[in-house]
Order: C-alpha cells, then sequence, then structure tokens
C-alpha cells in the first residue's frame, strides 16, 4: 500500500504609507524670487530566507510490518522595505515629506509519501500517527527555525488528510 499527499501555498502582502507635513511663514513678498533648499534620504532592505528539511525513513508497525516514510519541507520568505524623507524649505516655509513602503512574499511546499510493506495488515490511520511520532521532533524544531506560523497543527492536519 502506497499513500501520499502534497501542499502548496504562497502569501503576498504589501503596506505603503505616506505623512507629508507643512509649515508656513508669513513673509513680505519680495521681488526675487525665493530660493527652494531640498534634502532628501532614502534607505532600502531586502531579505531573503530559505530553508529545507528532508526526513526519510523506517517504522514498523502495530502487527511489525515495515512502513517507509519520506517527508520534504521547504519554505522561502522574501521581503522588502523602502523608506524616503525629503525635507523643502523655502522663505515662506517648509515641508516635510515620510514614505514608507513594504511588502513580503511567502512560500511553503509540503510532499508526504508512506508505503507499506504488506496490503491491510495495519489500518492506515494507525501507520500515519506511528509516523507522526516519528518525524514530530525534527518538524517542530525545523518550523520554529524557519518562523512558520501554526507550525506542527498544520503539518499534522496534512499528515492525517492521507488516512
Amino acid at each position: 500500500m502506497q499513500v501520499s499527499t502534497s501542499y502548496s501555498a504562497t502569501s503576498l502582502s504589501f503596506a505603503s504609507e505616506t505623512l507629508k507635513a507643512t509649515l508656513a511663514v508669513s513673509a513680505t513678498p519680495t521681488a526675487t524670487p525665493a530660493a527652494t533648499d531640498r534634502v532628501e534620504l532614502s534607505a532600502a532592505s531586502l531579505e531573503f530566507q530559505s530553508a529545507s528539511l528532508s526526513l526519510s525513513g523506517t517504522t514498523s508497525g502495530k502487527r511489525g510490518t515495515d512502513i517507509g516514510f519520506s517527508l520534504d519541507l521547504h519554505h522561502q520568505r522574501a521581503s522588502f522595505a523602502a523608506e524616503s524623507t525629503q525635507i523643502e524649505t523655502d522663505s515662506t516655509g517648509g515641508s516635510v515629506t515620510f514614505q514608507r513602503g513594504a511588502g513580503e512574499v511567502r512560500s511553503s511546499d509540503f510532499d508526504f509519501s508512506m508505503v507499506s510493506a504488506s496490503e491491510g495488515s495495519d489500518h492506515l490511520n494507525d501507520e500515519v500517527s506511528n509516523v507522526s511520532k516519528q518525524i514530530k521532533p525534527a518538524v517542530k524544531e525545523f518550523l520554529s527555525a524557519a518562523g512558520v506560523q501554526g507550525g506542527w497543527g498544520q503539518v499534522n492536519r496534512l499528515l492525517r488528510s492521507v488516512a
């Protein structure tokens, strides 16, 4: 008997913000045009994270049958953030403009397969439970290190979906 399941998910989020403050000063008009001073400061950052976990092995079912399994987890995250501040002044006042933008993409892939050497000797649900117990510590540690929300509960639900 052989069972397998796969799952892929991608999420995308963006945020943007613009703030502007203007200060006006009363001044007597002059014959010459007012000079304008402008300063602009910008910063940007890009971050990428990729993590993978592959497990395979053999364990015994309730009746002593060999159960082979393999699990592949992949998690990727990319984020971008940018900020810009512009200060502009002249003889009549000044303005400050602050802009900020950010985006993030997350992608997760999950592949699981299980093979039992004997047809029908164990219940599929029992076999999945046995494999789940074997891989749980390594998967929980991987998911925590990769910063994946939902952690073990999400993977366990996917494992149970094959039974």
